[in-house]
């Protein structure tokens, strides 16, 4: 046995709890000689140690006893040969034993310990790895071998878990830190750790520890896999590794349950040590490469899944593909990127699988566009940006190749029912120079942000709104109102003057924010502010108080940072979320914290120059004056002439470094999203919600990707009532009797009102009850906007307030008929619920 300082410290430690006060030298029974310090302090006493290898260096050494401290005597003596006077003037009057196993239980307080800790030769690694305050008294006082090896894992291994799952093990051991606290550790841990814990991980973590060899342990990743590999192997390929295998662990042959258990137990983890381990596996085990091929983890097994993939994609195999993608899915050396690249080219097989659009007018075409076109055209992009640098590169492009003839037929046919299209709002579309008429007006009468992203194509905007904190915000739908439809050409000067004048024209920013502030249905509010992007960085622009003013009914912003990029350096565009755009996260909040509704759209959208063909000429990038159109182009009329704009994506009269750029006609330019947005703050006054299904192309598995509610457009705003006040503008006066006083005074009515009333005044309520008690419990809609002098936004507003705080536990006290566009007041009912009776 060794004699080590930790040894003797531990030693000291004990004695100076049993007999703190006493000052009797002290003998220890020592074979072994010191080479520590002359002095150790230890519970608090400084020791002095001192070798006494006869029995008149005992004596010499108690007669020279230091005056302050204790003495420690280490000696091989037996008792006897100190004499019974010597024996007399120590600490309990004999020869102390310094056996490690000793030592231990009387640092754990135990009366009994496991002799295996003993015999393992465990007891004093233990003590040298243990600190001070490791030790507490051992459970019922019996020291056993687990609760030595927890401790010894912790402190002599580094390996510090709360549970010893083999997940937690084998992780440890993977990483280069924990094999070299294993190959640091003494012999008896070495050894004995891969025993202890083998049994508590299951027959895969039993063999992965028996693979492990301390002499050989940057060997043991490699074995892992190919054991891993092995299992997946068929049963056919497993005879040569699993006698390998077996060699390598010095058992028997592992049996399949126990491989598959080793393959299961390394599925969950990841990372770069599995992944060295993968490539180490292929170095050490080259004549197993076919085997390894199986593998998760080896390299040779990424590049046989994405060949499978590559085989699957050029067949046009539907099936094949889904397996084989799964498959490469599973490999952990995947990186993300190709992980996406494969999820694209999968929906792009499967829509290529799906008949074509059979619409016959522009806004079939153009539903089919919102529908599914604009989730093809996504999943192109994406896998456009990923293609670089990747074993799927030739195949995905020969699938984009033909996803992209596809396209362009439809881009041809979409084009000419575009140009004989009368622009006029129908169903699902709105021209982008109506959208402040039919979306945001109507909305005014709360509060609006408009939220103008130059170039958002759907494509990129299906993606953005993925990327709204979750919770927090929500889209509706205006009527089944889904995008707007931009000019043509679709270019930002005549696009985006129109949006905010409502009118065509070619402008810039002083026009936008003279056509929004003098917007004639926006007439009787507050003049909108448009705010660009640079108001986005700056410092006292005002934009966060126009947001939090409440009595500022609209607000806009344009941002340029979609068509930014895509004119950069940049070949492609990777990822868009809100994140990726400066301040517009904080926008989105600013919006959400002042309850304001975010109207999302855009002046139009853009195209992405894949395989670009370029035709110089005078003009735009997307647009030449002139009518001298080819087959692949339409002529239009321009606000200075006419002019020939592409039909196709990939024509372009400009050559450019960019990733894409916009003017043209095809569906990816001209059709924007016009979303309405609710924010979570303003969730009492969200109607019911219905679900937006995607195609099934894009998620087979996907009911809906998020939800939407209805919310209904009101007709055109009659011009003597298109003022739009806000609820908190003056009220009509109460009536000066009836049901509706008798209303005013119900402390029933008041907390209700404090409740869900937001900013409708008492008066306003108990007017609309008192004028419908009034004609016999109904009225019509008109005849009531009429008689309270509102316009019927704000009627319904108002209404859809006033039903919240009369309907009481759901009684229909209040009802709008939408069928008879009529007003319905139960007034029995009403005197009941608000404790009207005798009044």
């Amino acid at each position: 046995m060794a004699l080590t300082e930790a040894l003797l410290l531990h030693r000291l430690r004990g004695l100076a709890e049993r007999s703190p006060d006493s000052r009797r030298p002290v003998a220890l029974y020592s074979e072994a000689r010191w080479s520590g310090p002359v002095t150790l302090a230890a519970g608090g006493i400084d020791w002095t140690i001192q070798e006494a290898p006869s029995p008149l260096a005992v004596r010499a050494s108690l007669a020279d006893a230091p005056a302050g401290g204790r003495l420690v005597l280490l000696t091989a003596l037996d008792e006897r040969a100190l004499g019974a006077d010597v024996l007399a003037r120590l600490e309990e009057g004999r020869v102390m034993p310094l056996r490690p196993w000793a030592v231990l239980m009387e640092r754990f307080r135990a009366t009994a310990i496991d002799p295996r800790i003993d015999k393992g030769g465990l007891a004093q690694p233990l003590l040298e790895a243990c600190p001070e305050e490791a030790f507490d008294p051992a459970p019922g006082g019996y020291l056993d071998l687990d609760l030595a090896w927890q401790m010894l894992a912790r402190y002599a291994l580094g390996f510090d878990h709360g549970t010893l799952d083999r997940a937690a093990v084998l992780g440890w051991l993977l990483s280069a830190e924990g094999r070299r606290r294993l190959a640091a550790a003494p012999t008896a841990v070495q050894t004995g750790f891969g025993a202890w814990i083998g049994g508590r991980l299951g027959p895969g973590g039993g063999l992965a520890l028996a693979l492990l060899q301390v002499d050989r342990l940057a060997e043991w990743p490699a074995r892992l896999v190919l054991a891993e590999a092995t299992a997946r192997a068929p049963v056919a390929d497993r005879a040569g590794p699993r006698a390998v295998i077996a060699h390598l662990a010095g058992c028997a042959e592992p049996s399949d349950e126990t491989l598959i258990d080793l393959a299961d137990a390394l599925d969950g983890l990841a990372g770069p040590a599995l992944e060295e381990a993968g490539r180490a596996a292929e170095q050490m085990f080259g004549a197993q490469r076919a085997v390894l091929a199986w593998s998760r983890h080896a390299p040779v097994g990424r590049r046989a899944r994405a060949e499978a993939v590559a085989q699957a994609l050029d067949a046009g195999d539907a099936a094949a593909l889904e397996a084989a993608a799964a498959e490469l899915e599973r490999h952990h050396g995947v990186p993300e990127a190709e992980r996406t690249l494969v999820t694209m080219a999968a929906r792009l097989q499967r829509w290529l699988a799906t008949p074509p659009p059979e619409a016959e007018d522009f806004e079939g075409l153009a539903s089919w566009y919102l529908d599914a076109g604009s989730y093809v055209d996504r999943a192109r992009h994406a896998a456009l940006a990923r293609l670089e640098g990747t074993t799927l590169a030739p195949a995905v492009r020969r699938l984009l190749d033909r996803v992209r003839a596809e396209r362009e037929a439809i881009n041809r046919a979409f084009a000419p029912r575009l140009l004989a299209w009368p622009r006029q709002a129908a169903g699902r579309l709105v021209p982008v120079e109506q959208v402040i008429d039919r979306v945001v007006a109507p909305l005014a009468q709360g509060r609006v942000l408009l939220l103008v992203l130059d170039g958002l194509s759907l494509a990129v905007a299906h993606e953005l709104l993925e990327h709204l904190p979750a919770g927090q915000w929500q889209r509706v739908r205006h009527e089944g109102v889904d995008a707007a439809v931009a000019t043509v050409p679709s270019v930002t000067e005549l696009a985006r003057t129109a949006l905010f004048t409502g009118r065509p024209g070619r402008g810039g920013q002083s026009e936008e924010r003279a056509g929004l502030a003098n917007h004639p249905r926006l007439r009787g509010t507050r003049p909108a502010p448009i705010f660009h992007e640079a108001s986005l960085r700056s410092a006292g622009d005002g934009l966060g108080e126009a947001i939090r003013d409440r009595g500022q009914a609209v607000v806009a912003v344009v941002i340029n940072a979609v068509d930014k990029e895509l004119s950069g350096s940049s070949q492609y565009v990777r990822d868009w979320n809100i994140s990726r755009i400066k301040g517009l996260r904080a926008l989105f909040d600013e919006a959400r914290d002042a309850g304001r509704v975010v109207v999302l759209t855009a002046d139009h959208g853009h195209v992405w120059f894949d395989q670009p063909r370029t035709q110089v000429a005078e003009g735009g990038s997307r647009w030449r004056p002139g009518t001298d159109a080819g087959p692949d182009e339409a002529v239009v009329a321009g606000p200075d002439g006419p002019v020939v704009v592409p039909v196709v994506e990939e024509l372009r009269y400009r050559p450019s470094a960019g990733a894409g750029t916009h003017g043209g006609a095809t569906p990816q330019e001209v059709l924007v999203p016009l979303w309405v947005l609710w924010p979570s703050s303003l969730a009492d006054g969200v109607p019911p919600s219905a679900p937006l299904e995607v195609p099934t192309f894009w998620d087979p598995s996907a009911q809906s990707l998020r939800v939407e509610v209805a919310v209904p457009l009101t007709a055109a705003v009659d011009p003597s009532t298109s003022g739009l006040p806000l609820f908190d503008a003056a009220p009509p006066a109460p009536a000066s009797g009836g049901l509706g006083a008798e209303l005013a005074g119900s402390e029933v009515f008041k907390g209700r009102l404090r409740a869900f009333g937001g900013r409708v005044t008492a008066e306003t309520i108990t007017s609309l009850v008192g004028l419908l008690a009034d004609h016999g419990g109904r009225l019509a809609l008109d005849q009531v906007s009429a008689r309270m002098e509102l316009g019927v936004p704000r009627l319904r507003g108002l209404v859809a307030v006033a039903i919240r705080v009369l309907n009481v536990d759901g009684f229909q006290i209040l009802a709008l008929d939408e069928a008879e566009r009529a007003l319905r007041l139960q007034a029995d009912l009403l005197r009941a619920q608000f404790g009207l009776e005798d009044a």
